[in-house]
């Protein structure tokens, strides 16, 4: 069924080219070419049809033949101007021709009365609507009908008109001409939409068209400064721009770099006006104050004023009109600006990356834009998006600060990026270095305070079991045996110096079991013979290998934090030496680095199984965890000895 269509719609195509080449051939044929050359406006004229014929016919066959629909809508629309100006070249060639054989031809005459109107018309209330993805937008699909229908009825009453005797009211004529200009001014409202809000692609077709029409508006004031036969035959020959203009936007849309074209020559057309109406404003105004003076006065002050304000009115202009056809990303440093704006009225930064995505949506049009962070210790993780993931183009500009990577800008897009959005997206991905690197510290915090809450609940816990399964009961036995010694004392003095003996044991074990929770909280040894000393006390509590050597640096008295959580990795690292590495020998060093303690234990082993150098092992997360507690961080590697290499670096002064 989709082939059938596609079938009839190229024979309906293939049958309006044809239509239009044979009245074009039939056209040049009939023209008196063996008399003296017509009137010059007659020839530009009929040239002009000539040309216009060939050149809608053929841009509109072309995109009429090799798009898909509903792109081929905007081909048909340009083939009725090109089918309708072939016929007004026939009816043009007619007369001519009668006007030499000295004939008269009525139904010619009419017929080049009122051939040009649907064309003109076509192009005036559709093209704009429909253009360039060949469907109208939602809300102007009104006006398309009202296009639609305002083309044939105004084809018939142009038609009435050429007739010698017409009937037709004036109030009719006129409303037909306000329905044109509504109709004309939704098409510009559609371009300017379909500019502001559509991707690069879209950008760029509506932009050639408007290019076109650019240059044919901005020739107009200029004719009056040519040759009247130059400025007849340009008059003649620039509408031809729409069609080849369409051709290339829809074709071959990225050709040539058209937004700089339309910006300039717009922003340039824009200050012509300015200036003019400043310096007839300051002439009118001169005139009065110089009263009886001679005209070159007024004249020169307004020259002055024009030449004073010309340069700053185009940069304003010009910036305003880049900023209005290519959206913020025309202007990085006033994108940055807005950026940095948002940032500043963001509410924490746990907010400021959703802000940066929603301006960036914003500046781009993007349909999706995703904010990566990449932790030196973990995956990529989304932290803001804007919008919803499409099937198309991503552009990834990856996000640094401080000589490494901390994420990436990822930007969804239904067609590639231009180079100008290019560079953009680059200076954006350098301004949120800081900032996404901010976030990913405030992260890093914020996990660490949740590790932090974590251990405490959990030695809490400890404690609590501690306390109630073990020390608990022993000073219940110890109570129970109390009363029973106080009641047999008298009564039974030898079983009562047997309860009195248990009495003694419990209590024993409740001393024993209070070290034991004090020994927890922190080593015993450490009160009794410092950091180094208890090290070695406790590492060579377990006999066999490996021979565990203790060396350090002279070391000054260490907030009790940093000694805690120095013995607990030492011994962690031990452990793990003395179970996995199956080692023949282990250093241990501590050494104070200005306000770091560095702890290094190296082995000549194996090392445990499934080490990761880069940053995680058996044992390693509970080290990391007392390191990162204090500030501090701790990480495997390689050991000069051949094995494994444990390396913590705990801050001294913020636990001081």
């Amino acid at each position: 069924m989709r082939d059938l269509s596609r079938s009839r719609r190229r024979t309906w195509v293939h049958g309006t080219a044809l239509l239009t080449v044979a009245l074009v051939v039939v056209a040049v044929a009939v023209a008196p070419w063996e008399s003296a050359r017509p009137a010059p406006g007659h020839t530009t004229a009929w040239l002009a049809q000539l040309f216009g014929a060939l050149t809608f016919g053929y841009v509109g066959a072309v995109i009429a033949d090799r798009t898909r629909p509903p792109v081929t809508v905007v081909g048909a629309v340009l083939q009725v101007p090109g089918l309708t100006q072939a016929a007004t070249l026939l009816t043009s060639s007619l007369l001519y021709r009668a006007a030499v054989d000295r004939a008269d031809l009525p139904v010619v005459s009419w017929l080049d009365g009122w051939l040009w109107a649907p064309g003109l018309l076509c192009v005036l209330t559709v093209l704009p609507l429909v253009y360039p993805g060949g469907a109208a937008l939602p809300r102007l699909r009104p006006a398309l009908f009202a296009g639609v229908a305002v083309t044939v009825l105004g084809t018939v009453v142009v038609a009435a008109q050429a007739l010698p005797s017409s009937g037709v009211p004036t109030s009719l004529t006129v409303g037909l001409v306000g329905v044109v200009a509504a109709c004309v001014v939704c098409g510009v409202v559609s371009l300017v939409a379909r500019s502001r809000r559509g991707d690069a692609r879209t950008r760029g077709q509506v932009a050639w068209l408007a290019g076109a029409v650019v240059v044919i508006v901005a020739f107009e004031p200029l004719q009056t400064a040519l040759p009247r036969p130059l400025a007849t035959a340009a008059l003649a020959f620039l509408p031809l721009l729409v069609p080849v203009s369409v051709g290339v936007a829809v074709l071959r849309h990225g050709l040539y770099d058209i937004d700089l074209l339309v910006t300039r020559t717009l922003a340039y057309v824009l200050l012509v006006a300015v200036l003019v109406a400043l310096y007839l404003a300051v002439v009118v105004a001169a005139s009065h104050q110089v009263a009886g003076g001679a005209v070159q006065v007024p004249a020169l002050v307004a020259a002055v004023a024009v030449a004073l304000v010309a340069d700053p009115v185009r940069a304003r202009i010009q910036r305003v009109v880049r900023r209005w056809l290519l959206g913020a990303s025309a202007e990085p440093q006033r994108l940055l600006a807005d950026l940095a704006q948002q940032l500043g009225s963001s509410p924490s930064l746990r907010h400021a990356p959703q802000t940066v995505v929603d301006t960036v949506a914003a500046a781009f049009r993007a349909p999706c834009v995703e904010l990566l962070a990449m932790p030196d210790d973990g995956p990529p993780t989304v932290v803001a998006r804007a919008g919803t993931e499409v099937a198309g183009h991503s552009v990834t500009t990856p996000v640094e600060y401080g000589g490494r990577v901390v994420g990436a800008l990822c930007t969804g897009r239904d067609q590639p990026a231009e180079p100008r959005e290019l560079r953009a997206l680059g200076h954006v991905a350098m301004a949120l270095g800081p900032v996404l690197d901010g976030w990913l510290v405030a992260a890093e915090l914020q996990r660490s305070r949740e590790r932090v809450v974590a251990a405490r609940e959990s030695e809490r816990s400890r404690l609590h079991r501690d306390l109630h399964d073990g020390l608990g009961p022993t000073l219940g036995g110890i109570t129970l045996a109390a009363h029973a010694a106080h009641n047999l004392v008298r009564s039974d003095p030898p079983a009562a110096e047997t309860v009195l003996t248990r009495l003694s044991e419990l209590a024993g074990q409740a001393t024993a079991e209070v070290r034991r929770v004090v020994d927890g909280l922190r080593p015993s040894t450490l009160e009794s013979h410092g950091l180094v000393e208890a090290i070695r006390r406790e590492v060579h509590v377990v006999d066999g290998h490996p021979v565990v050597h203790v060396m350090n640096d002279p070391l000054p008295d260490l907030p009790p934090a940093v000694e805690v959580a120095a013995m607990r990795i030492v011994l962690e690292a031990v452990t793990n030496v003395r179970r996995h590495a199956n080692a023949h020998r282990c250093e241990v060093r501590l050494a104070l680095d200005g306000q770091v303690l560095t702890v290094i234990v190296d082995d000549d082993g194996s090392g445990p199984p499934g080490v990761d150098y880069g940053g995680r092992g058996v044992g390693l997360e509970s080290m990391a965890v007392r390191a990162s507690e204090l500030g501090g961080v701790c990480r495997l590697g390689v050991s000069p000895l051949g094995g494994t290499r444990v390396l913590a670096r705990l801050p001294v002064r913020e636990c001081a």
